[in-house]
């Protein structure tokens, strides 16, 4: 669970909210592994039950995240 310093940054990182949605979304399904021991989601797992749409907006999210994430760091 990210700490309230992560969180403001998140919410003030000029990310659209798709984006921070997706971050939430995949930092979740991430302590959920971590719970059950995995350290690896693949892209199968994140993409079932979603229609077209919902998975290549998902799929777009996950390549842009780590970017922002590294232009944020720098």
């Amino acid at each position: 669970m990210p700490c309230g310093n992560e969180s403001r940054l998140l919410e003030n990182s000029g990310w659209s909210s798709r984006t921070r949605a997706v971050a939430k979304y995949l930092q979740n399904l991430f302590e959920d592994e971590v719970i059950h021991g995995h350290k690896v989601l693949s892209m199968d797992s994140l993409l079932a039950r979603k229609t077209q749409k919902e998975a290549s907006r998902m799929f777009f999210e996950t390549l842009v995240c780590p970017l922002k994430l590294l232009s944020n760091n720098s």
